[in-house]
């Protein structure tokens, strides 16, 4: 591979079902995951540091759509030793642990549409798209009962009071428009919540 004075050449490769062995398990996330895309590797065959002064952009194609309740997520393969227990003083080395794992640090995504996302890290290494998918919070029978009830009962009362409003006797010097004004406004603006949550309920089913 050639490259002119001041360049470098950089070569990516696909490493076909490369997918199913460094798979989306490796990756830590309370969320539903999967593998979105083929697994690449970026190089560069004229340097040892694969640390870059300014991010590089790559696109990286889906191999299923994006759910509406999905993420797409760029990451990168961490693969690393580390050297845990050491003692100060100590010559003997402590007890080494090593790192397998999907990583999002020093990658992020730039673009992402249904068909491809453009990720940009700053360093080279093999990556992949994961897909998370998180899962819609449980219903609760009970709460959703609650709240309409809650509802009607303050629809009970506003009605009441915007009745006393009107058709009581008061002092012709204290002027209660306000206070009626405000009754129906609330009043409404319960009606309309509970209209909304019978719509959603009936859209969603």
């Amino acid at each position: 591979m050639w490259a002119f004075p001041g360049s470098a050449a950089a070569a990516f490769m696909i490493l076909n079902g490369m997918e199913s062995l460094l798979s989306h398990q490796y990756f830590e996330t309370e969320n539903r995951t999967e593998m979105n895309s083929d697994v690449i590797t970026a190089i560069l065959p004229l340097m040892n540091n694969t640390n870059l002064t300014e991010p590089v952009n790559f696109t990286i194609h889906h191999k299923k759509a994006v759910p509406e309740s999905g993420l797409v997520t760029c990451v990168y393969w961490e693969d690393k030793t580390q050297e845990t227990g050491v003692e100060e003083g100590s010559e003997k080395g402590g007890e080494k642990t090593k790192t397998m794992r999907w990583s999002v640090e020093g990658c992020w995504v730039a673009y992402t549409n249904e068909n491809y996302t453009v990720c940009s890290c700053s360093h080279l290494s093999t990556f992949a798209l994961i897909l998370q998918i998180g899962e819609p919070p449980p219903e609760n029978p009970f709460l959703d009962w609650l709240n309409r009830m809650c509802v009607m009962v303050g629809l009970f009362f506003f009605a009441l009071a915007v009745l006393t409003f009107l058709l009581c006797s008061w002092n012709p010097k204290i002027n209660h428009t306000a206070r009626l004004h405000l009754c129906l406004s609330l009043g409404l603006s319960h009606l309309l919540l509970l209209w909304n949550d019978r719509y959603l309920e009936h859209k969603v089913q």
